[in-house]
């Protein structure tokens, strides 16, 4: 599949999608997606930017799929759900040493990095970020776009919302919930559930905003 990434800051999680997209002999990486027009001109490894996000159909002609190359979680559902729109394919991506259970459900577009674990029937939504090292136990959901930053555990039956992000390092502990666009800092310990919106850290956490 001729293969595009969205995103192309070259210190950023595009190098990290371009190496384990590298890999996938089923896709052929030819450009760049990026929003911002200082970028229009820019390369990695070879790949240069063909357009914005805007132009998501236009693109499409001779291109069949789309990868997410930026690790913040706001946008990350609403850019995967106008790319399906404009009839891109979302390749899931899963590093050769992650583990992920058989009964667990990755959703098109997610994204498992090195080292990490996807316990029995979690459930990851469309575009999530699983980051190097982390746990997500079983019966744990992340929703669509939700970033789970390097070596975080989600615990069992917890569940993080819409374009959430968890920070480096932090525990979210089994049953609670953390709404969407919420944001845990890093190393925090969650006990209580956290409304969407809203900024917690600490230990235990405590909400910023």
């Amino acid at each position: 599949m001729r293969t595009l990434v969205y995103g192309s800051r070259p210190d950023g999680h595009a190098k990290v999608v371009v190496e384990l997209a590298g890999a996938e002999p089923a896709l052929e990486l030819v450009g760049l997606v990026d929003d911002h027009p200082e970028n229009a001109q820019r390369t990695i490894r070879g790949l240069r930017v063909l357009g914005s996000g805007s132009e998501l159909t236009q693109l499409r002609g001779g291109h069949d799929a789309l990868l997410l190359g930026f690790g913040e979680s706001v946008g990350r559902a609403e850019i995967g759900e106008r790319a399906e729109a404009a009839g891109f394919e979302l390749p899931v991506l899963v590093h050769a040493s992650a583990t992920v259970c058989a009964s667990a459900q990755l959703a098109p577009g997610v994204q498992v990095l090195a080292f990490t674990y996807v316990g029995p029937d979690a459930r990851l939504g469309s575009c999530a970020l699983v980051n190097t090292g982390a746990i997500v136990e079983h019966d744990a959901v992340l929703e669509d776009g939700a970033v789970i930053g390097p070596r975080v555990t989600v615990c069992g039956r917890a569940r993080v919302g819409r374009e959430a992000t968890i920070g480096a390092g932090a525990t979210i502990l089994p049953d609670v919930q953390i709404g969407a666009r919420a944001v845990v800092g890093a190393g925090a310990l969650v006990r209580e559930d956290v409304p969407a919106s809203v900024r917690v850290a600490g230990v235990p956490a405590q909400r910023l905003s």
